[in-house]
């Protein structure tokens, strides 16, 4: 009866392989954000993901991140022929698009590289290299497009270089920034926009002292203090008994130095009480351009960055 049993079964198993192969081969194309292609067949789907295989492989992609799915006939199978045509056509395309060769693309990248070392100095080395490349308004065109592409570590190091190369130029990217998942990104952009006095992010750095993140309240009140943004003063009082040691020390220690010129000779106050009694003696004559109480976080509260 077993072999009876498990004979039926095989005749099953080779019927329904049949059946599958007799099906036609319809394969689809999954667009992302960007109109991005995703070229395979669909096998699954369940609440969160589309599971689909693409050649000898199989990928599950969000379902939050498909704008439209598209029947055809591309199943994702590799065409060495066909990807080694289009990445020469592509090449020939970069050229045009950035001014650069190949060889000056691959030269920038693989500098670019470097910057994720472990070893100090060869990262200090490749962002004087980049800066210097920099100079030359292709490259920094060409740098600055790439930003978006990379992963937070490159976002950073690149942001560093461009802004060493242009400072100017590379404030509207580190504004862009500052609202990036990653908080290390944010924490970044504020840093240089601080070291950069730029009083036109004074808004953004303010919103800084309201991140769920220390690192990014941290680098906020740096800012601030670079900017001497008096009006934040109430932002840093709040963080005045803050339990988080670093952003209490650091907004104690921001208070002071940018009320120096009123202070004088003065020791600086030491109780929350006595610097709430000198805000409020100062507070009428200081130009209030941003709305404390209409302030939001950079980003939403638990942002938390992921690669997928």
């Amino acid at each position: 009866m077993t072999f009876i049993k498990n004979t039926k079964l095989a005749f099953l198993a080779i019927a329904l392989a049949a059946l599958t192969v007799s099906l036609p081969g319809m394969a689809d194309t999954f667009f992302l954000s960007g109109d991005v292609p995703v070229h395979g067949k669909l096998l699954r789907t369940d609440d969160n993901y589309y599971h689909i295989s693409i050649g000898d492989r199989t990928k599950r992609i969000p379902k939050k991140s498909v704008k439209r799915i598209e029947e055809n006939e591309k199943t994702g199978a590799f065409d060495l022929k066909a990807a080694k045509e289009k990445a020469a056509k592509r090449q020939q395309e970069l050229t045009e698009e950035t001014g650069l060769t190949k060889e000056q693309r691959d030269a920038i990248e693989n500098i670019i590289l470097k910057l994720n070392s472990d070893d100090a100095s060869v990262v200090g080395k490749a962002r004087r290299d980049l800066t210097e490349m920099c100079k030359e308004e292709k490259v920094y065109i060409y740098i600055s497009n790439m930003v978006p592409t990379q992963s937070p570590v490159f976002i950073r190091e690149l942001l560093v270089v461009l802004t060493n190369a242009d400072s100017a130029r590379t404030q509207p990217l580190l504004q862009q920034f500052t609202t990036y998942e990653d908080e290390f990104t944010r924490a970044k952009c504020l840093e240089l926009l601080g070291v950069m006095r730029d009083s036109s992010s004074l808004s953004l750095m303010m919103r800084g002292m309201l991140d769920h993140e220390p690192v990014v309240r941290l680098a906020a009140c740096t800012a601030l203090t670079a900017i001497g943004a008096k009006e934040a003063t109430p932002l840093l009082l709040d963080n005045f008994n803050q339990a988080d040691l670093r952003i209490q020390n650091f907004a104690r220690e921001a208070l002071p130095l940018i009320w120096k010129a009123e202070l004088g000779e003065t020791e600086p106050f030491k109780t929350l009480e006595e610097w709430k009694t000198f805000w409020d003696a100062q507070s009428p004559s200081i130009v209030k351009t941003v709305n404390i109480e209409g302030l939001e976080p950079l980003v939403p509260p638990g942002t938390r960055y992921s690669p997928c």
